[in-house]
């Protein structure tokens, strides 16, 4: 190519999970796109952020936020989640919640059965207040995090699971376009 692509704007670009092939699969969408010219932002989550901190460093990406401390008031997002179980009779009522933003509770439904690795939500599982106040956290953090900058582009590595899907639907609501960077 004779000009390289330059893109304007300001791109969300998922770090919150290190995978050497996601890092490739950016690199590449990185350069087609024109991305380096873009304000880069970096997303950091709980699993190696370490890593992830260096890769971005190497990508020269200088701004980074922590998603995950942005969930908001875990005892609130408890509370919350209790209220929503407390009207769940059966695990298919889940699926008919009202959730802040509109967010669709299907997300949050497979989002639980994968943390209970089962076919169908658990309701007596202990744990399931907790990955609920987890859901909600994630969409307590998602409109954080796209409310501090102008995004014109986020840049996903999965957009299943409540902190993928949240930052997706909040990004859709926005008319922010999202590139999945996910290698199938």
């Amino acid at each position: 190519r004779v000009n390289d692509a330059a893109f304007n704007g300001t791109v969300l670009v998922d770090g919150t999970w290190d995978n050497p092939n996601y890092w490739v699969r950016y690199s590449l969408l990185r350069r087609a796109v024109g991305l380096a010219s873009a304000n880069e932002v970096g997303l950091l989550g709980p699993y190696r952020m370490e890593e992830c901190s260096r890769t971005f460093a190497r990508l020269g990406i200088k701004h980074t936020v922590r998603i995950d401390a942005l969930r908001g008031d875990y005892d609130r997002n408890r509370r919350e989640a209790l209220h929503l179980l407390s009207q769940t009779k059966t695990p298919d009522d889940i699926l008919c919640w009202q959730l802040p933003y509109g967010f669709p509770a299907a997300f949050v439904y497979d989002g639980i059965l994968k943390r209970q690795q089962s076919a169908t939500v658990n309701l007596a599982d202990p744990r399931l207040v907790d990955f609920v106040a987890e859901a909600l956290g994630c969409l307590v953090a998602a409109e954080h995090v796209l409310k501090a900058h102008d995004f014109t582009l986020l840049a996903l590595s999965h957009v299943i699971n409540f902190q993928y899907a949240a930052l997706a639907w909040f990004a859709a609501l926005r008319g922010i376009p999202v590139i999945l960077v996910y290698g199938e």
